[in-house]
């Protein structure tokens, strides 16, 4: 029967790791066929975090004999944001019993050419 592992991820911008509120983490599984299968899909809040899922991890106890099957499930990570450049993230592993906090940098998107960036005022002459 397969244990449990939780996950968190932190999602942030810039070196400041300002945090990115409002950004959308999908988990899923991968398939050997390359297709993967949707297990949550999760909103930060204002600190840049999502909630902490629960997901299916190996019991521990395979961890104690080399070679054997992998100690930890594999999970993919996609993370977007409207004003954001796509993050995903693949083979993250999940350990039964442990909580993986995964740290998600995004980039700023660019502006078309010729658009004037958010929160830029512009400012007309004054007739004086």
């Amino acid at each position: 029967m397969p244990q449990k592992g939780t996950l968190v991820v932190r999602v942030f911008t810039s070196r400041a790791q300002l945090p990115v509120e409002g950004a959308i983490a999908a988990v899923a599984t991968p398939s050997p066929d390359g297709r993967q299968s949707l297990v949550s899909v999760m909103r930060t809040n204002a600190s840049g975090v999502t909630q902490r899922i629960a997901l299916d991890a190996p019991d521990n106890n395979l961890s104690t004999d080399p070679g054997s099957t992998r100690p930890f499930a594999q999970y993919n990570l996609v993370v977007e944001h409207p004003n954001y450049l796509v993050a995903q993230y693949t083979d993250l592993q999940i350990f039964a019993g442990i909580e993986t906090v995964q740290e998600v940098s995004l980039i700023p998107a660019p502006l078309p050419e010729g658009s004037v960036s958010p929160g830029t005022v512009t400012i007309p002459p004054q007739s004086l």
